[in-house]
């Protein structure tokens, strides 16, 4: 054996044990260099070797892997720096063979923060009955989570705190705390989950209620997931700064709405389908600063530092109760290219709100649409109350299609005119068109045939 491959076998950890031969006495026999570059570490096995996961664990080092067979195991484990934890392989179509179960008897069955965990893999896991949370990150980065199924947990399902993480092909339910992925000041990319709950799906936020001013603001990429029949929304984006940014994922019946963004968050979605949400919108974005006006409350409350923005890019919005798309108290909310369909109204934009104890919230919201269509709403295609909707201009033609709104298309409830021009209206009949405007909206000139 070189030098080079005696050093890099030093590195991994001397006292490899073989795969095909599991056994404490034996040694894999020494590799060249180039082959330690390809696979550095050992493989120890639960429980051929190792009666437990969490003994496993402790006599790992960096670049090892744990296999561990398939069958229940009451445990609370910690992660190991760079060490990768396999359940027994199974088909993706099929639940993980291996389950972890708490007992309820540990705040966590999973903790990464014991010694903040760098690089650990964890795949191929049924993670249940803990009376904290499934999975604590905080202060764990590149750590990547695969093939997971949590769900009956008191607490979190993926709790993260100053962590970086991947989470993949991994299925939520059940999750009773506030969330079943709830990120603090965490980067985060989710792909091909299954994420449903009695609560909330996803919180992407800075942690302002932790009262730790080091936080930074949450960042999570979310693509090709379904997150669907979640008991409070899909997707919660709150703080300054903190972004969600979803590519061809699908939320349905998502109780109060797919995509809640407050406090200066945003959201950026292409390729999303967002559905059947009972009495919420499909996308809501709320900032809100309040005013105390009368008793009983006694002062101001900031909670917006910023303007808050969602954009919607080829996306289906359909049947959601609340309404397609809403910007509410200081929300910019822009929509290209996608079809907002049987709503109750298609696009709101509302600048005041009362919110009871003496609080209001006045801020004028933006909605800005183009290449758009708003069908089959009961009420109107898009409305705004004293805020703004930019539809169309001159210079920049809406190609926008209001077509089969039960009471029109576009309605104007402010002081300030709504500028909707070089739209389709579903005919080129003036006085038909004129039938579905209310208010003073600028709509003319139009177009007279579909957009291509």
């Amino acid at each position: 054996m070189s030098l080079a491959a005696a050093g890099m076998l030093a590195a991994c950890g001397s006292g490899a044990i073989p795969a095909n031969s599991p056994s404490d006495s034996q040694e894999v026999p020494a590799p060249e260099s180039s082959q330690l570059a390809a696979s550095c570490g050992r493989t120890l096995y639960v429980p051929s070797q190792f009666a437990s996961i969490a003994s496993a664990l402790a006599a790992a080092h960096s670049g090892d892997t744990v296999r561990v067979a398939a069958g229940t195991y009451y445990e609370c484990l910690a992660l190991v720096d760079a060490v990768t934890l396999i359940g027994e392989d199974v088909p993706l179509s099929q639940p993980p063979a291996v389950t972890l179960d708490g007992s309820n008897l540990c705040q966590q069955v999973i903790v990464g923060d014991a010694s903040i965990v760098n690089g650990a893999t964890v795949k191929g896991f049924r993670v249940l009955n803990s009376n904290g949370g499934g999975i604590n990150l905080t202060g764990s980065n590149g750590v990547r989570l695969s093939r997971l199924s949590l769900n009956d947990t008191l607490g979190r399902g993926i709790f993260a705190v100053k962590a970086t993480f991947v989470l993949e092909h991994s299925t939520f339910s059940g999750v009773r705390g506030a969330g079943s992925v709830v990120l603090h000041g965490s980067k985060a990319v989710l792909v091909d989950n299954d994420i449903s709950g009695p609560v909330r799906g996803v919180i992407a936020d800075a942690g302002h209620y932790l009262s730790d001013p080091n936080l930074a603001p949450s960042r999570a990429m979310l693509m090709r997931n379904k997150i669907h029949d979640n008991g409070i929304v899909g997707v919660y984006v709150e703080d300054k700064g903190s972004e969600v940014r979803g590519v061809g994922n699908v939320y349905d019946s998502n109780a109060s709405g797919a995509v809640l963004v407050m406090g200066g968050g945003s959201y950026q979605g292409q390729e999303e389908t967002i559905t059947n949400s009972p009495t919420g919108y499909g996308v809501l974005v709320q900032g809100c600063d309040l005013r105390c006006v009368a008793p009983p409350c006694s002062s101001n409350v900031t909670l917006m530092m910023d303007r808050l923005s969602a954009v919607l890019n080829d996306s289906r919005v359909s049947g959601n109760s609340g309404g397609g798309i809403g910007a509410i108290c200081g929300a910019d909310v822009s929509v290209n290219q996608s079809i907002i369909a049987n709503s109750v109204n298609g696009a709101v934009a509302i600048a005041h709100l009362d919110f009871g104890g003496g609080y209001v919230a006045d801020a004028p919201s933006t909605i800005t649409a183009h290449g758009t269509v708003f069908s089959g709403h009961q009420q109107w295609g898009a409305i705004t109350y004293d805020s703004v909707l930019n539809l169309g201009s001159i210079q920049a033609p809406g190609m926008n299609s209001f077509l089969s709104n039960g009471i029109g298309s576009i309605a104007n409830v402010s002081a300030s005119p709504v500028l909707a021009q070089w739209n389709w209206f579903g005919t080129s009949d003036p006085t038909a068109i004129a039938a579905t405007i209310g208010g003073d909206v600028a709509y003319v000139p139009f177009l007279t045939r579909p957009p291509r």
